[in-house]
Order: C-alpha cells, then sequence, then structure tokens
C-alpha cells in the first residue's frame, strides 16, 4: 500500500514548524476520518492560531489516501493572485518568496517567519492553503529547514 500524502509530507511539516491537516481524497476540504469514510472537517481552522499536537499528526497519518494541507498564521501567510493580468504588478510589490504554487489561472506565494508568529496576521484573515502534490509540500519543507536551521 502507497502511503497517503498526509504520511509522507505532514510529519516534516510539522516537524518545521508548520500546522499540517488532513485533506480529504480528490477535494481541497479538510477532512476527518472515521468508521472507514471521510467526511468535512469542522474547526480546521483553529490550527491557523494552534498547531496540532504530534499525537494528532501520528494518528492522521494513518488515515488511508489523506491529503494534506497547511493551516495558515502562526508566521505563514499566503497570497493568492486570481487576476491573471496585475499578476506581474502585484509580485513585484510583494517581498520575494522562495515558495510560489501556479496554477492554471493563478498563483499563490508563500511566505514563513516563525519569529512573527505572535504578530497578528497582517492581512488578517485565515487561510487554508492546500498542496495538492507531494513535491510541492517538499519545497515547502525544504525552504522551512534552510531558513530555521
Amino acid at each position: 500500500m502507497i502511503a497517503s500524502p498526509f504520511t509522507q509530507a505532514g510529519p516534516g511539516l510539522f516537524e518545521n514548524g508548520y500546522s499540517p491537516i488532513p485533506i480529504m481524497p480528490n477535494s481541497k476540504l479538510p477532512g476527518t476520518y472515521a468508521d472507514d469514510s471521510w467526511k468535512t472537517a469542522k474547526g480546521w481552522n483553529d490550527y491557523c492560531t494552534t498547531r496540532p499536537s504530534q499525537l494528532q499528526i501520528n494518528y492522521w497519518s494513518k488515515w488511508p489516501n489523506a491529503g494534506v494541507g497547511v493551516a495558515c498564521g502562526l508566521g505563514l501567510i499566503c497570497i493568492d493572485i486570481d487576476f491573471e493580468p496585475a499578476m506581474d504588478a502585484l509580485l513585484a510589490m510583494l517581498p520575494q518568496s522562495n515558495v510560489q504554487k501556479k496554477g492554471r489561472k493563478c498563483q499563490s506565494a508563500f511566505d514563513w517567519d516563525p519569529l512573527s508568529a505572535s504578530k497578528r496576521d497582517p492581512f488578517d484573515r485565515r487561510a487554508l492553503l492546500v498542496a495538492l502534490g507531494s513535491s510541492e509540500l517538499v519545497g515547502v519543507a525544504e525552504t522551512a529547514r534552510a531558513r530555521v536551521v
């Protein structure tokens, strides 16, 4: 059996200071798994202000086909640019981001500063970053490792 994306990347993201959460298979929604079925998770945004425990990470790592998301907050922000004509101008105004994700019609830039974890989010909102492929998550984890160590 192939390990789920959460099993592959979640523990490493947690180790590097992020708040990984399980995502339902074939979805972009945070989920819970019980009685052999997935349901939409309630309260996932609590992980924007409080990291999950190691026990939760270990438990979630056993869920089949769990995708992985990272709750923004605690020093992590995501700027999602959906208006393609303004993309270049907006990116020029933002600080350089080592981790970016580009979709068909949008681009997302991420910044993580563990020292600002106690500061208020400058955008004053909660968001969920969903990384759909494990290669994107490796980039996030490697960037954190490079900046923290």
